[in-house]
């Protein structure tokens, strides 16, 4: 995460360095505001880039929702509310 805020040269190469050198099966995450100068290009081309921008990781009312009216019904909470919040979204509760 803040993988944007790395911006000194020689950390960015060893970073790339250390990526390139990884075994067959290993997963490295990256995550940030913006993307870092990396070899992105590269990665693309011998596909060991999976991207995911914004528009991948957007939800909807009712996906951003769920986990939240979930865990409030594990806790027993009720209220009118939630009832009708959960109504609006489609949920049974």
């Amino acid at each position: 995460d803040d993988v944007h805020r790395i911006t000194d040269r020689e950390c960015l190469d060893a970073l790339a360095e250390f990526i390139g050198h990884l075994p067959d099966g290993c997963v490295v995450a990256l995550a940030g505001r913006e993307a870092p100068d990396l070899p992105f290009a590269r990665w693309r081309t011998e596909d060991w880039l999976l991207e995911l921008g914004p528009e991948a990781l957007a939800m909807d009312d009712h996906e951003a929702a769920a986990p939240v009216l979930s865990w409030l019904e594990s806790t027993g909470f009720e209220s009118p509310r939630l009832r009708t919040l959960a109504a609006k979204l489609g949920e049974s509760r």
